[in-house]
């Protein structure tokens, strides 16, 4: 009941999400129904325990309906697809987890491991090739998740802040004071070393103004004379 209510919230659609609890039901019958083939009798010991264990299936068909009830369309051979190799990768090791109980000399052990190794294949079966059968394509959902259920579960699951011990703040300080202290001069010697590199253009530029000052009156000299050869061959 308590899964049921969980997934009629967590769900943008209600009766989508209720369909999660349908592998592990289809799982476990068909489970029992090899049993019975397998086995002459089976505890009922087994099948409660088998049962029990097998709620955790319950997670391959919420998976895959997760990505597939969403506010824009699915296709869903496209969502089995992104799935599938976590989803296989979790079922193999469970299952060969469970198929070690046959090991056991007690009866109910083996038969607790075998009905529960094959009520998780069998799910995984049903939610990766009959639910791409059920829904083909899934539109766009008219309403998003429950926020208030998704934000008190991102507040719960969220990484806890890095705060700084009291005993460090002051150490902290000092480094911050120490790297400060250090930055200080260097900007102080490039304040410094900055007109001293604008003003050297300066000093470059000094002589090349006397040079010029010197040259202008030779060329008004050589000029002048030019002018009074002229005057002197008219003279003679």
């Amino acid at each position: 009941l308590g899964i049921a209510l969980l997934l009629i919230f967590a769900f943008p659609r209600p009766l989508v999400g209720l369909l999660a609890l349908l592998p592990s039901t289809v799982g476990a019958i068909a489970a029992l129904c090899v049993c019975s083939f397998l086995f002459n009798s089976m505890s009922m010991l087994a099948v409660g325990f088998g049962g029990a264990i097998m709620a955790f299936t319950v997670d391959l068909g919420i998976t895959y309906l997760l990505f597939l009830d969403q506010p824009y369309a699915t296709d869903g051979k496209q969502v089995a697809r992104e799935v599938w190799s976590a989803e296989l990768l979790a079922v193999l090791t469970t299952v060969g987890a469970f198929l070690l109980l046959l090991i056991s000399d007690f009866k109910i052990l083996a038969q607790i491991g075998v009905f529960s190794a094959l009520g998780v294949t069998f799910t995984l079966l049903f939610v990766h090739f009959i639910f791409p059968e059920i829904f083909p394509a899934m539109p766009a959902a008219k309403r998003q998740t429950n926020r208030f259920l998704f934000n008190a579960i991102k507040a719960v699951a969220a990484p806890a802040k890095e705060a700084v011990p009291v005993e460090a703040a002051p150490v902290a300080a000092k480094v911050a004071e120490v790297t400060v202290a250090k930055e200080e001069p260097k900007a102080a010697k490039a304040k410094v070393a900055a007109p001293v590199k604008a003003a050297a253009p300066a000093k470059e530029a000094a002589p090349a103004e006397k040079l010029a000052k010197v040259e202008k009156p030779k060329a008004k000299k050589t000029e002048a004379k030019k002018q009074d050869k002229p005057a002197e061959k008219k003279a003679k």
